[in-house]
């Protein structure tokens, strides 16, 4: 995956990125920061990239405050997730996996939130794929961490502490 078709794609223009700097480590690898056009006191996006400006990862840090929790989740934090996921994980090997996790994501509501599904098959839908549960859980801070490692992709989801700020990292190695 190149930089160059990231910075072309439809979640860097709808989310409104723009670089706010960039560190190179080594010849051959290069860190990228970004952020949103909105809460950008709330989101930071790293993606790593070669010398070839081949993407090797991106990493998406969220103020846990902010996204909420088992109560109340954010539907814009819901939404950048999932589209995060949706851009850089992989399709090729994995793909029920994405599908399932990225739905699931978007339509992840709080217990204090009000929802009235419209069909009786959307009330216990999380409980279909009992392989997504624990991510949903992650993002909901019922759980520290959850790792899913394929031939070409280790995803990892963990809630941690940064610079004594609570944050939910989703992190893709390609």
């Amino acid at each position: 995956m190149k930089y160059s078709d990231f910075q072309a794609s439809e979640f860097f223009s709808f989310f409104n990125l723009v670089t706010s700097s960039s560190e190179q480590f080594s010849s051959e690898l290069k860190k990228v920061s970004l952020k949103t056009g909105g809460f950008q006191e709330h989101i930071d996006i790293y993606v790593y990239m070669t010398g070839n400006r081949d993407i090797v990862k991106a990493e998406l840090y969220l103020d846990r405050e902010w996204i909420g929790n088992v109560d109340s989740i954010n539907p814009f934090g819901a939404d950048l997730s999932k589209s995060f996921l949706q851009y850089f994980l992989p399709t090729q090997k994995d793909s029920e996996f994405k599908k399932h996790l990225v739905h699931y994501l978007y339509n992840l509501r709080g217990k204090k939130q009000v929802i009235i599904p419209l069909h009786q098959a959307f009330r216990e839908f999380e409980e279909s794929i009992p392989a997504i549960i624990p991510y949903l859980e992650v993002y909901r801070n019922n759980k520290k961490k959850m790792q899913r490692n394929k031939q070409n992709y280790i995803l990892t989801m963990e809630n941690i502490t940064q610079n004594l700020k609570k944050r939910l990292l989703i992190r893709i190695r390609l």
